[in-house]
């Protein structure tokens, strides 16, 4: 039990001293989700646009600095591999939640409710229980609005993605 712990440490203190965490930005200039391709994606017979961030500059940069996210709009992040991948709330402008989605794409963690870091030395790191190959992020309150839970799936093809560049 005492090794988990250590493990749990050294996972979170790498993250803490990591500017790379996913979500997280320098605030140059102002976020625009418009200019990133965009899936449609089916949550309990609800529909939302996502826009996808699949380069690591693009899962880096998040939602970081938008002003405000439409109530049909989300963000896809598409994950390397499965992993436990921690998210943080550096330089948001607004609440979400953070939905993890396995390659099955079933839910397997969902933090709600999630509001922007103070500043960055009191900056949680949000990560799920288990390993997820997905992670949308949608308005504070969307999960709870659409009843989504653990196990719940979420439907999308990324063979729709528009094949030309950002």
């Amino acid at each position: 039990m005492l090794i988990i712990y250590a493990i749990s440490a050294i996972i979170l203190f790498s993250f803490l001293a990591n500017p790379q965490i996913i979500n997280s930005s320098s605030s140059e200039g102002v976020s625009s989700i418009y200019n990133y391709k965009r899936i449609p994606i089916s949550i309990n017979g609800y529909n939302i646009s996502a826009a996808i961030a699949s380069t690591d500059e693009d899962k880096v940069k998040g939602l970081s600095g938008l002003k405000e996210l439409g109530i049909t709009e989300g963000m896809l992040f598409l994950l390397h591999h499965a992993s436990r991948q921690g998210f943080w709330m550096k330089d948001m402008n607004f609440p979400i939640d953070i939905i993890w989605i396995d390659a099955m794409k079933k839910v397997v963690h969902i933090e709600k409710e999630l509001k922007p870091c103070d500043s960055i030395s009191i900056c949680s790191v949000y990560t799920p229980n288990a390993d997820a190959l997905y992670v949308l992020e949608v308005n504070s309150g969307f999960s709870d609005q659409h009843l989504i839970s653990e196990g719940a799936t979420i439907k999308f093809n990324l063979n729709e993605l528009p094949n030309p560049s950002k």
